[in-house]
């Protein structure tokens, strides 16, 4: 589609400043009934409308690269054409997505706007009611493994989606993906066995054993960007990991922490 690109800028250039800006009392709320969902398992999400909007209810999912529009005949289709049209909107809107039989296995991200009645380019955030703002996002992880999508305990969620909203807590940007997956393959860079689990993560419960708030982040990634700050070569290890199994070489207890630090950090 010739205008992807296009939209999904606009899209990341929104969902950036909604992020920024803690997210305007008029901004829509995308709240999955479960991200992870399995074969023959419906795709149910509820939209949120903080505020009372009235348009043409737009939902749209990323397949592939390409833009897929959910139609008022309850089909997905690629011409950018509305769910509902000219509908006042208010609290909250429960929807069933259809169901994953036939889908394939994957990371599929969603996306909702309202736009003004009889919009012509649904790509143009100025047809968007509420702008930037009005754009909601969430995923579905489509009959993938724990692996990847980090459900290690079944429940439906990430165990790294502390809020559930559909993404990863490391996951900044809301492509879907993790902050340190760089070719995109659905692992951190530092799993090297592929296991789901960083290599640092000895408890194995989602977490780098160096991230003391869990919140997704090594405690010394001061930037968030998913990676140590001593990682020079964005490899996903630490410049001193010699043997790169997700520790410092001078971590002998393997807590996550030099030794020379264990005393400034257990104080």
């Amino acid at each position: 589609m010739k205008n992807y690109k296009t939209f999904a800028k606009k899209a990341c250039l929104s969902l950036a400043l909604v992020t920024l800006s803690g997210s305007p009392a008029w901004a829509e709320r995308l709240d999955p009934a479960r991200s992870v969902v399995g074969e023959r398992e419906d795709i149910v999400m509820s939209v949120y409308f903080p505020q009372p909007k009235t348009g043409d209810l737009y939902i749209a999912a990323n397949v592939g690269g390409v833009f897929y529009f959910y139609n008022d005949r309850n089909e997905w289709v690629t011409s950018p054409v509305p769910h509902e049209y000219v509908e006042n909107y208010t609290g909250t809107k429960r929807m069933v997505l259809g169901n994953t039989s036939g889908i394939g296995p994957g990371l599929y991200p969603i996306y909702q706007v309202i736009a003004y009645p009889g919009t012509t380019d649904i790509y143009d955030s100025r047809s968007w009611v509420g702008g930037f703002g009005g754009l909601g996002q969430t995923s579905f992880h489509v009959k993938l493994p724990a692996q990847i999508t980090g459900d290690n305990n079944g429940d439906g969620w990430s165990d790294d989606d502390a809020n559930r909203d559909g993404f990863h807590d490391d996951d900044s940007n809301r492509d879907g993906l993790h902050d340190d997956d760089s070719n995109r393959d659905g692992y951190h860079d530092d799993d090297s066995n592929r296991d789901g689990y960083h290599d640092d993560d000895s408890n194995r419960d989602g977490y780098h054993d160096d991230d003391s708030n869990r919140d997704g982040y090594h405690d010394d990634d001061s930037n968030r960007d998913g990676y140590h700050d001593d990682d020079s070569n964005r490899d996903g290890y630490h410049d001193d990991d010699s043997n790169r199994d997700g520790y410092h070489d001078d971590d002998f207890n393997r807590d996550g922490y030099p030794d020379k630090e264990d005393s400034s950090h257990n104080d």
